[in-house]
């Protein structure tokens, strides 16, 4: 379910979905109203997607750190713009 959905103002609503407007409409109508991560993730540009995928990635395994693949936020970049040969 997406957040608009979620929003009881979304049907009267042109504001910028996730944007600063939107975030503090939602403060002030329905606090309870709060993004979840998949949809933080989706409306991120490529280079913060990359900072969030590298520090997951760090975060998930801080003790094998010789098992990621990913040190840099330039390598999550080169991977997330490669093109998919259907291995995802």
């Amino acid at each position: 379910m997406k957040l608009c959905d979620r929003c009881p103002g979304s049907l009267s609503c042109s504001l910028n979905y996730l944007g600063q407007a939107c975030k503090k409409r939602r403060q002030q109508s329905c606090p309870e109203v709060v993004p979840n991560n998949a949809e933080i993730l989706t409306n991120m540009d490529l280079d913060a997607l990359a900072n969030a995928l590298l520090n997951l990635t760090y975060l998930s395994n801080p003790l094998n750190a010789e098992s990621i693949h990913w040190h840099t936020t330039q390598d999550v970049l080169d991977w997330l713009t490669e093109e998919n040969e259907g291995t995802l």
